[in-house]
């Protein structure tokens, strides 16, 4: 199997049980556990519980690079962002893959991939606006390999699964030799490809409380799968009597990192369900503007993501208020 845009097969890069990887030439050789890098390799270490992985982060600091599903570490590794000076430690070990229901909300282990949280009627039931966005996450085999913390700790703007967990409230659960921390979903990067989470810190688990009501979530992209999205949109509501009665609205590839939006989720607030109402959705795709700051690349113009972005709203927000989210829980 070959990684999406990569060349680097799948089992050169996860190490289950021999690790490996490829030399300049194609040929696979072997990580040694422990050894100190050679050869242009990193070093390699796995950890069989969560107290050894951490004290690894302690000692090894900026030097670490934690491996889950190895999705995002297999591009860092082909393009040369992880050298001889880094040692990988491989998480497959320590037991992060759990997904339960506690208290009023779900708690997911950071290894839990993201097919299993696609295939689970607990997530299905708790949180269909999470299982919704999983249905645009990548392919099927990038679903089987990819984890929910290597999604969100990777930093990316574009992240599939941070808007919808930022619509539904999640927090992350950040842990060291010294304890423990928590951070809200949009709090973690500070930036494209960086975050608040420290050189000796692992994310051990995402709380997703349980969703309050209607949302929906819309991609903007130029195909179905396989392709970076220009532009998200997740919205989350709790209707009333007929009427909008709380929204929490979270943005991605519009700004340096994924965005909550409290002035727009203002503006949809009191919105009647199944009814049309231009006006005040025209207000909301103002807000929205002021809170988004999209930029032109290769892939879209500012102009077009600023405007697909009002429309992406407008879908969302009709499907949510009016029961119709959840396309992608078949």
């Amino acid at each position: 199997m070959i990684i999406a845009g990569c060349r680097l097969p799948v089992s050169c890069c996860l190490f289950p049980d021999a690790p490996q990887l490829l030399l300049a030439g194609g040929t696979p050789a072997p990580l040694h556990s422990g050894a100190v890098a050679v050869d242009g390799r990193p070093g390699y270490e796995r950890p069989g519980s969560l107290e050894e992985a951490l004290a690894l982060l302690a000692r090894l600091g900026e030097h670490a690079v934690p491996l889950a599903g190895g999705t995002d570490v297999a591009l860092r590794l082909r393009h040369g962002l992880v050298g001889t000076e880094h040692t990988l430690i491989d998480l497959g070990g320590i037991g992060l893959g759990g997904l339960e229901e506690r208290g009023d909300a779900l708690v997911l282990g950071a290894a839990v991939r993201i097919a299993d949280l696609r295939s689970s009627p607990r997530v299905a039931r708790r949180a269909p606006l999470l299982c919704e966005a999983t249905a645009e996450f990548g392919s099927p085999q990038i679903r089987g390999r990819a984890t929910l913390a290597g999604n969100l700790g990777n930093a990316s703007p574009v992240a599939d699964l941070a808007p919808a967990l930022v619509a539904l409230g999640a927090r992350i659960t950040l842990a060291s030799k010294d304890g423990t921390r928590e951070l809200a979903v949009e709090d973690l990067p500070s930036g494209p490809g960086k975050t608040a989470r420290r050189v000796d810190e692992l994310i051990t688990e995402v709380t997703v409380p349980f969703q309050r009501g209607p949302g929906a979530y819309e991609r903007l992209v130029y195909r179905r799968q396989l392709a970076i999205a220009v532009g998200s949109v997740a919205v989350h509501t709790e209707v009333r009597e007929g009427k909008v009665s709380w929204a929490r609205v979270a943005a991605g590839a519009v700004g340096p990192r994924v965005l909550l939006c409290p002035r727009t989720a203002a503006a949809i607030v009191g919105l009647p369900v199944g009814e049309g109402a231009p006006a005040r959705l025209a207000a909301a795709v103002q807000a929205l503007a002021t809170e988004t700051s999209p930029i032109s690349d290769p892939r879209a113009s500012r102009a077009y993501r600023a405007g697909a972005l009002g429309e992406a709203l407008r879908t969302a927000v009709g499907r949510g208020r009016d029961g119709r989210g959840g396309r992608g829980q078949s």
